[in-house]
């Protein structure tokens, strides 16, 4: 009896998966490279402000100007004994931490995708899952750095100074922090608009097939659901392979 490999089938596609066009090698590289270049540098950006560098220079800045709170103005409610407001998140340390963990989030699950796309065994709704977090954390992100100062009373803000103005009436000390803040908003706006672009594309996908799918289940198989319908042809699918791996094997000995 001779031996003989039995060669296992090619996993193909089932009825509720959808083959997308971006998957391919080549245009997979070129979103991959763009994209990795994008989140590097926003963590580096963000790196550059950690802890305090960039907001703590932005906040003198604006409050000597009158955009925002005078953060030296908490120094006077020290010294008389009093309770001095609570400092805005766009000033605070939570805002600073909370952007830079977005960006490394991001780019575990960019690699996290990158390793499943690779490996094949990433759907396009583990797809549409992985991007919907990414997707929140930008949305957090960019909320936070956008949000008010009304801790002042006489000076309050609704967006920090440097996104309404130009850097030019900024000191030269602040002015790189204020380059660097403006840079850290518009790559974060960027990476939100990329994230809803493609969600946005395998939502369709995923809506555009399924409508089909629910339409011919409906033709061939009134009593059914699209759901059952789906369930039932993966499972004859498995069942068809199983049975055709059975002959072969059967066939060579």
């Amino acid at each position: 009896m001779d031996t003989h490999y039995i060669p296992l089938p090619k996993r193909g596609l089932s009825s509720c998966e959808i083959d997308i066009p971006w998957h391919k090698l080549k245009g997979r590289v070129s979103l991959m490279l763009i994209e990795v270049q994008l989140i590097i540098i926003i963590i580096s950006l963000f790196l550059v402000g950690y802890p305090d560098a960039t907001r703590k220079a932005l906040w003198e800045e604006g409050g000597q100007h009158g955009f925002n709170s005078d953060p030296k103005m908490r120094i006077y409610f020290y010294a008389n004994y009093l309770q001095p407001p609570e400092i805005p998140f766009i000033w605070s340390r939570r805002c600073t931490e909370f952007n830079l963990a977005a960006g490394i989030f991001t780019l575990c699950l960019f690699l996290t995708r990158q390793l499943l796309a690779l490996t094949a065994s990433m759907s396009t709704r583990t797809e549409v899952y992985l991007l919907s977090c990414v997707l929140l954390f930008w949305i957090m992100s960019c909320i936070g750095q956008r949000s008010p100062d009304y801790s002042d009373p006489d000076h309050p803000s609704r967006v920090p100074w440097y996104l309404h103005h130009s850097c030019s009436i900024a000191s030269r000390q602040a002015r790189a922090a204020c380059y660097v803040a403006q840079a850290s908003y518009a790559l974060t706006v960027d990476r939100l608009w990329y994230a809803s672009w493609i969600l946005i594309l395998l939502l369709y996908a995923v809506l555009d097939y399924s409508i089909i799918t629910r339409h011919w289940a409906s033709k061939l198989f009134p009593s059914h659901s699209a759901s059952q319908f789906c369930d039932e042809a993966e499972r004859e699918r498995g069942s068809s392979d199983s049975e055709n791996l059975l002959m072969r094997a059967w066939n060579d000995l």
